[in-house]
């Protein structure tokens, strides 16, 4: 009988994320939110179509990228340049929306933190443990309340 799922799956490898900036995300993740930098890579680009053919972008496209882990959880940030580039940060409830979601011990030891942090927004903490903040660029991210 043949599957009706994907064949094959070993693990969810990572989960990437596109920001404008690749330098200034790297310190964010790492020097804020205590991320280890694995690798960096880029810039990235073809003379050719590779770049559509291979990622669905423009064909002059240029990419830039880097993984950071996060006990033991992948992140690719990616950082593209292209002439057809759209900049959208999309809310929680918008289509495509998105966000990262981080177990911390002490959520309001951990907002206090992030209000000393240039750019972050915070919104209210929910009743049911966890709150949303966006990075100085506006990415969406969670902190939820994990215990010790």
């Amino acid at each position: 009988m043949e599957s009706q799922t994907l064949p094959d799956t070993t693990r969810l490898d990572h989960t990437g994320h596109v920001v404008p900036d690749l330098d200034a995300a790297l310190a964010f993740f790492t020097d804020v939110l205590g991320c280890t930098l694995v690798s960096q890579h880029g810039p990235l680009s073809d003379e050719g179509n590779a770049m559509t053919r291979i990622y669905g972008v423009h064909a002059r496209a240029s990419v830039r990228f880097a993984f950071v882990e996060l006990h033991g959880r992948r992140i690719e940030l990616t950082e593209w340049q292209s002439p057809d580039q759209q900049v959208f940060n999309p809310r929680a409830c918008d289509i495509g929306g998105n966000h990262l979601a981080i177990g911390v011990s002490d959520i309001p030891a951990a907002m206090t933190f992030l209000r000393r942090q240039p750019g972050v927004t915070l919104f209210e903490p929910s009743p049911r443990g966890f709150v949303y903040f966006t990075t100085p660029w506006g990415m969406l991210l969670q902190l939820v309340e994990t215990g010790t």
